[in-house]
Parts: structure tokens; C-alpha cells; sequence
């Protein structure tokens, strides 16, 4: 056996008794505790599925379709068309009532000469242009017939150097270019081809062709297409010494001619 010293057997006889002590202390503990309560399990929670009862809902009421009332189709109201323009002219002249008058778009001149009263007799209507139509602010004035061959003498006062418009023309002479025309194809073609004198034995410088014209003395080819020249442009010679105002006609030639020529 082991020796022990006097000192290691006080620490171990004192570990001894005190575990010894701790052993009692932690069996009186268990001792003086308390058993627990033992509960009965509890009990099983059961549940129960409840399944819903439908719901017997009341029919609904029927009621019955309201009636579509469909309405015909309207129809297409066409366009109105635009009011018609109106125009104001003045009439003065020759008519019977001139004066200012109102008349709707599209309206011609001879529209206006009725409106003023119809023209008077001494209205020169061949110079209008009736079917023109009319114009608003525009003025018309219908000419009075004159002395057409007192309006020719003044005419030919001018001079050549005078430039004649076509209305002038038409004042004086009428339509002398139509009229000239007209008689040519009216002329049998023989009788133009083969000059012939007037009754009085002259010839008429204001019908003659060009042929009928060389017949002349001192009248060529030249000359004679100037008559017809002049005639054209001027209208009919009024008096045999108007041959006087054709380029190179002089006096002396008119002299020489204005025995054998004729204006009738």
C-alpha cells in the first residue's frame, strides 16, 4: 500500500467528504422534489366535414325581349345647289326704258335689251353682240342707226395714214369682206373669167375682178391686185377719185380713167 503523508491524507480525505456531501445533498434534492402530475392524453380533436346544401335559388322571371323597332333608311337629302350670282349692268342707247337692271348669272345681252323695253327703230342691233353674256358692273350702250354714207365721207377725211378699226368698218360699210365674197361666188364662174363693161360702158371698180381691171389703160397686174387691196381693207370705193388714195395711182392716171370707171 501506498504511504501517504500526513498532508496529502487531509486533501484527500476532505475531496472524499465532500464528494461524499454533495452526493447526499443531490439525493435529498431528488427525494424532496415533487413527482408531476400525470395527465390523462388528450383527446383526439375530430373533425367533421360538413358538405353545403345547394342553394335552391328562385327562377328568374322572364320577361320578354323588348321589340327593336328599326326605322327606315332615311334617304339622301341632295345638296342644295349654291343660290344663283346675281349681276347689276347699265343699258343705255337706243332701248326704250334705259337704266340699271339686275339680272341673275348666265344672262345675255339680248336678256338686257328686253328688260329695258325692247330697242327703238332707229337701234343699230347688227353691231351687238346679242348672245354675249353679261357681265356684272359692265355698261351697255346700243348705237343708233346714222347716215352710213355721210359716216364714210368722215372716214375718208382721216386720210390713209388713219388706222380703221374693224367697228368703224362696220359702221360705214356693213360686212364689205362677206358681201364681197358672197357676190364673187354668186358671179357665175364665166362671167369671171371673161370681163365684161357695164351697160353704160364703164367698168364698176368696186365689183371688177382682176382681169376686168387690166382692161383698163395704164392699169397691169400690180395695180389691179391694189384696187382689190384697197376694196378689202376699206371697203367699196364711194367716189371714182378715192382710186387717187391707192399707192401709185396718181392724179394724172385718175384723168386718164375716170371716164370708163364707175362706182354704182
Amino acid at each position: 500500500m501506498f504511504k501517504l503523508s500526513h498532508l496529502e491524507r487531509v486533501v484527500f480525505f476532505s475531496l472524499l467528504g465532500a464528494l461524499t456531501l454533495g452526493s447526499i445533498l443531490y439525493m435529498v434534492k431528488i427525494l424532496l422534489t415533487p413527482l408531476p402530475e400525470i395527465l390523462p392524453p388528450p383527446e383526439r380533436e375530430v373533425r367533421r366535414e360538413v358538405i353545403p346544401q345547394p342553394v335552391v335559388l328562385p327562377e328568374p322571371e322572364i320577361l320578354p325581349e323588348p321589340e327593336i323597332i328599326t326605322k327606315p333608311p332615311s334617304e339622301p337629302t341632295p345638296e342644295m345647289p349654291p343660290a344663283p350670282k346675281e349681276i347689276t349692268i347699265r343699258i343705255t342707247g337706243a332701248v326704250n326704258k334705259p337704266g340699271v337692271y339686275c339680272f341673275i348669272e348666265g344672262a345675255k345681252i339680248v336678256d338686257a335689251v328686253k328688260a329695258a323695253g325692247g330697242a327703238r327703230g332707229d337701234a343699230l342691233l347688227d353691231v351687238m353682240r346679242l348672245a354675249q353674256p353679261l357681265e356684272h358692273g359692265s355698261e351697255i350702250v346700243i348705237s343708233r342707226k346714222f347716215d352710213a354714207q355721210a359716216f364714210r365721207r368722215k372716214l375718208l377725211s382721216y386720210g390713209p395714214e388713219h388706222v380703221y378699226t374693224t367697228e368703224e368698218l362696220m359702221l360705214a360699210y356693213g360686212r364689205p369682206e362677206e358681201e364681197i365674197k358672197k357676190k364673187k361666188e354668186e358671179r357665175p364662174k364665166e362671167e369671171e373669167e371673161k370681163p365684161k363693161p357695164s351697160e353704160e360702158g364703164k367698168i364698176n371698180i368696186n365689183t371688177a375682178a382682176k382681169e376686168e381691171l387690166q382692161t383698163l389703160p395704164g392699169i397691169g397686174p400690180k395695180k389691179a391686185e391694189a384696187f382689190i387691196r384697197y376694196r378689202e381693207e376699206h371697203g367699196p370705193f364711194q367716189e371714182t377719185s378715192d382710186i387717187t388714195k391707192i399707192h401709185g395711182i396718181g392724179q394724172k392716171t385718175y384723168e386718164n380713167l375716170k371716164d370708163k370707171i364707175t362706182v354704182d
